[in-house]
């Protein structure tokens, strides 16, 4: 990574010729700065250098850390779409060729997100004992220990089943209390998205793009839905956490990765094209026909091998197209040299409960 550029954010503003903020870079204060063209720029500052190439899992962590405090300091001052975290980019003229032809896309994405923020919400039990204790008073629960306490003899399969049934319950309620989150608040907010949850203590997470204007709303709403949650599931059963205002890293984020003709070649091979061009369109079909041939009814080399190859097929469909999309092209040149690719991932009001 020696002597390349760390990008942050996409910033929407008037033009800053001064530091912006400061973060530490190999154990240096270093300066991050603009990278304008018009009212939108890239923050940017020297990248981290790692002696073998790949960064340990201590030092990522630290860098992940030390990015979101940057994004969230620039949040401050700015309209701020966050870069996908680990972008590297060769010098700033690259980043303003980036600037300039993707100038309309980039500017329609900051003004998507001005003038918001993103307020994370966080529902977990407060005692997941107890709230597996009460969900074992549940009738049919009760009724299928009360018929193996009277049979004698419990199996080790039975005793899951049990566990099986505690699970699907909490799964429940936590589809139950998403599905509640969402629709009362949907209409405070912008946009909603559902995130995962991890483990059984976890009862929902969400995100909210809000303005000013809604940051109150949503606020006051919050307390009615909890309330109601509460009455119920059970007086004072959950911890609420509603983080915020944040960048609204959920959505939207600028990808820029740099696609090299070595990686069309190896794509091109992926997808057994022969030609020197090819369309949009026919690439398309291409991928259609071989992922059909990797389907497990058609082939004989088992589920995995299978999956893998199909897996390789999408992924190099994609780096085609989007190769091609950013060069305004139908079809892939014959020339294939090295370009940098613009994305933008925006998520939308997750309607899959």
């Amino acid at each position: 990574m020696k002597n390349r550029i760390y990008v942050y954010a996409l910033v929407a503003g008037t033009a800053h010729t001064n530091v912006l903020d400061w973060v530490e870079v190999d154990g240096n204060l270093e300066p991050i700065t603009g990278v304008w063209c018009n009212n939108i720029g890239f923050a940017v500052s020297k990248a981290e250098e790692y002696t073998n190439g790949t960064p340990t899992q201590d030092a990522a962590v630290k860098w992940y850390i030390k990015h979101l405090k940057v994004i969230e300091n620039l949040h401050k001052r700015f309209t701020t779409v966050t870069a996908q975290i680990g972008t590297t980019i060769d010098s700033a003229d690259e980043i303003r060729k980036i600037l300039e032809k993707s100038a309309i896309q980039l500017n329609h994405v900051v003004a998507g997100m001005s003038d918001k923020a993103e307020y994370d919400l966080i529902i977990s039990w407060r005692d997941i004992k107890k709230v597996l204790a009460d969900l074992g008073e549940d009738p049919e629960i009760k009724r299928y220990k009360t018929q193996l306490v009277q049979k004698g003899k419990i199996t080790q399969d039975e005793i899951l089943k049990i566990g099986a049934m505690l699970g699907g319950a909490i799964e429940r309620i936590k589809r139950e209390v998403q599905e509640k989150v969402a629709n009362e608040l949907s209409h405070c907010a912008d946009k909603v998205l559902i995130l995962g949850t991890n483990g059984d203590q976890a009862v929902a997470n969400a995100a909210f793009l809000v303005s000013a204007e809604q940051e109150r709303q949503i606020k006051i709403k919050l307390i009615e839905v909890v309330g109601a949650l509460e009455e119920i599931y059970g007086i004072n059963e959950f911890e609420v956490q509603m983080i915020g205002p944040l960048p609204p890293k959920n959505f939207a984020m600028i990808e820029l990765k740099k696609i090299t003709g070595k990686e069309l070649l190896l794509a091109k091979e992926t997808l057994q094209i022969s030609q020197e061009t090819i369309t949009l369109s026919e690439l398309k079909s291409v991928r259609n026909m071989l992922l059909q041939s990797y389907h497990p009814d058609k082939n004989c080399e088992g589920t995995k091998p299978a999956e893998q190859k199909a897996r390789e097929v999408i992924q190099a469909y994609r780096l085609i197209k989007d190769y091609c999309i950013n060069l305004e092209a139908e079809h892939l040149p014959e020339n294939l040299s090295d370009a940098y690719v613009v994305k933008v991932v925006d998520a939308t009001y997750n309607q899959d409960l």
